[in-house]
C-alpha cells in the first residue's frame, strides 16, 4: 500500500525537485532511491503513451511563461483532451463521426457489428469496447472495462436479453397492420363499440412456463411432468377468448375438443349476446388467419347474423384477420403468457377441473357450460 501511495504521489510531479530540501533529506536512503526509481519508472511511462507528450510540453510553456504576462492573455496551447490518432483501423468498419464527441462515437459504435471491425464475435462485451475504443482512437489511452461500464450507464445503455423474432411472411403485413391500428382508434372513439382480440389457447397440464420466483439459497425447483396413463383428464384443455380493448377483460369460453368452426360460431353468438345486454352496437373482432376463422361455416354465419341484425336490431359484428404468423399483433396473447404463470403448481400435476378454475379465477370470469362443437370441414 505504501508503495501504490507513492506511485500515486509521483505519477502527478513534473521533473523538478520530488519534495522541499527539508523534508526530502529527513526521508531514509531507501525511501529516497525508491522516490528515485519510480519518478525514473513514470517519466518512461510519460514518454511512452500517446498524447501526454503535448502535456508535457504545456506544462513546460507554462513554467517559461514571463511573470509580466497577463494572466488573462491567452496563450497557444494543445487541448487538454486530445483524440488519438487511430493507429490500426480495421478494414471493412464503418467510419465513426470524428466531429462527435467521445460518448456519441462510442454511442455509434455499440450499432455495430464487432465482425465488422475484424473482431471474432457479433456482439459486444466492456472488455471488447474498452479495447476498440482505443485502437479507433475514440480514447486517447487503454481504458478499463468498468469506465466503459459506467460512460453506457450514463448514456442509458443497459444489457438487455435478446429475443427471438421472426418477421411475418405475409407480403400485405404493413397495410394489415395499419387497418388494425385504424379499427383501434375508430373503436376508441364510439362507446357503443367494442374492439374485442380473439384468439384460442390451449391449457396445458404438463407443460412448464418459464419463470423467476424468490427463493432463500438454492433457487425452486419445479417438477418436470409425464402424462400417465392411468389419468383420465386430457393433457390440455381447450379455451376461446376474448380481450375486450375497452375494458381490458378477458371473456373466456372452455371447448370440449378443439378449435372448430361450430365452436367459434357459438362462441361469437355467446359474445354478441353478452354486449348486446351492454347496449352495444358493433363489435369488432380481430383475429388470426386460422382455417376455422375463415371457414365457409363461419362466414355464412357473419353475413347471416349482420342481415338479421339489420332487419331486426342487435349488435353488427365485423372481423379482421391479422397478417399470416404474427402473434405479438395480437393483444390478448401477452394476457395468455401471463395467466399460464399465475395458474402453475410447482410441485405437482394439476387436474383439469383444478386448472380451469384457476384460469378463471385469474381473469375473473364465471366457469361456463363447455362449447361442445361437431366436427365438420373448415373450408
Amino acid at each position: 500500500m505504501a508503495k501504490m501511495g507513492v506511485v500515486a504521489y509521483v505519477s502527478c510531479m513534473d521533473t523538478g525537485p520530488p519534495l522541499p530540501a527539508h523534508l526530502w533529506d529527513g526521508l531514509p536512503p531507501e525511501a529516497q532511491t525508491l522516490i528515485a526509481a519510480l519518478r525514473a519508472e513514470v517519466t518512461d511511462l510519460q514518454a511512452r503513451v500517446p498524447g501526454l507528450q503535448y502535456r508535457i510540453q504545456e506544462l513546460e510553456n507554462e513554467t517559461r511563461q514571463p511573470a509580466g504576462q497577463p494572466s488573462g492573455q491567452p496563450s497557444v496551447r494543445s487541448p487538454t483532451f486530445q483524440r488519438r490518432p487511430p493507429q490500426s483501423r480495421c478494414e471493412g468498419a464503418a467510419p465513426v463521426g470524428a466531429d462527435t464527441s467521445p460518448s456519441e462515437r462510442l454511442r455509434e459504435l455499440i450499432h455495430q457489428s464487432p465482425r465488422t471491425l475484424g473482431k471474432p464475435r457479433s456482439t459486444w462485451t466492456l472488455r471488447l469496447l474498452a479495447e476498440v475504443c482505443f485502437e479507433i482512437g475514440i480514447v486517447g489511452r487503454p481504458v478499463s472495462a468498468s469506465t466503459v461500464r459506467r460512460e453506457l450507464r450514463r448514456l442509458g445503455v443497459r444489457l438487455k436479453q435478446t429475443k427471438l423474432w421472426a418477421p411475418s411472411p405475409d407480403p400485405e403485413y404493413a397495410l394489415k397492420k395499419a387497418r388494425r391500428d385504424r379499427l383501434i382508434e375508430v373503436a376508441a372513439k364510439h362507446p357503443d363499440w367494442v374492439l374485442g382480440f380473439v384468439d384460442e389457447v390451449w391449457w396445458s397440464r404438463l407443460q412448464r412456463p418459464r419463470m423467476r420466483a424468490w427463493a432463500d439459497g438454492p433457487p425452486l425447483k419445479m417438477h418436470v411432468l409425464t402424462a400417465e396413463t392411468s389419468d383420465p383428464d386430457p393433457i390440455a384443455i381447450c379455451c376461446y377468448g376474448m380481450l375486450r380493448n375497452d375494458t381490458k377483460k378477458v371473456m373466456l369460453r372452455f371447448a370440449e375438443n378443439r378449435p372448430l368452426s361450430d365452436n367459434t360460431v357459438q362462441f361469437l353468438e355467446w359474445v354478441s349476446q353478452e354486449l348486446r345486454e351492454e347496449g352495444k352496437k358493433r363489435l369488432i373482432v380481430i383475429w388470426d388467419d386460422a382455417s376455422w376463422h375463415a371457414s365457409r361455416v363461419v362466414l355464412h354465419w357473419l353475413a347471416e347474423h349482420n342481415k338479421r341484425v339489420r332487419r331486426e336490431g342487435g349488435i353488427e359484428v365485423i372481423h379482421f384477420e391479422l397478417p399470416a404468423k404474427s402473434p405479438w399483433l395480437n393483444d390478448i396473447e401477452h394476457y395468455y403468457r401471463h395467466a399460464k404463470k399465475m395458474i402453475v403448481e410447482l410441485g405437482r400435476k394439476l387436474s383439469a377441473q383444478e386448472t380451469v378454475e384457476r384460469v378463471c379465477q385469474h381473469f375473473g370470469c364465471p366457469l361456463l357450460p363447455y362449447l361442445k362443437g361437431v366436427e365438420t370441414a373448415t373450408v
